[in-house]
């Protein structure tokens, strides 16, 4: 079944989805149920891996390995030395990219070596890749090109 939620959030903190649908009332949902979250066409997946949940941005989805993009918040405390130009408490939202496979979720740096050593490229698949991406001005560092990026070099 599919639902369709006008207000979902992402609770980055306590790693859930939110909606709010009264004044003053949050319902929180619970993956036992639900496959993945689609918001504004990116697509969400919870993963159970050493002992925590966390969700994930699907970035790209190939049979062996996903690409993955992941959320996090950090607390930056504010001081009262004046010096130190923080005088309140502030969040600070940090994501890093990572791969899953079969057995583990680790960190990953999307980049043309490391790329290239995910696919499994060649020399000359390397250099066709990196011909495509210089040709059409894309960046392994952007979500978006590093998505046409590993397209190209999967149909190699």
């Amino acid at each position: 079944d599919k639902f369709r939620v006008n207000n979902v959030n992402i609770n980055l903190q306590s790693q859930s989805f939110q909606s709010k649908f009264h004044q003053d009332s949050l319902f929180n949902f619970s993956f036992n149920n639900i496959d993945k979250f689609v918001i504004n066409n990116k697509v969400y997946k919870n993963f159970y891996y050493k002992e925590t949940n966390r969700i994930y941005e699907i970035i790209y989805d190939a049979p062996e390995y996903s690409l993955l993009k992941g959320h996090k918040v950090n607390l930056v405390e504010g001081s009262a030395n004046p010096m130190l130009n923080r005088k309140t408490d502030r969040y600070v939202q940090k994501h890093g990219y990572y791969i899953k496979n079969e057995k583990e979720i680790k960190n990953f740096k999307p980049s043309k070596k490391n790329i290239t050593k995910l696919l499994g490229l060649d020399k000359s698949g390397a250099d066709k890749m990196a011909q495509y991406a210089k040709a059409n001005g894309l960046s392994f560092k952007n979500v978006e090109e590093l998505k046409r990026i590993l397209a190209f070099a999967r149909s190699l």
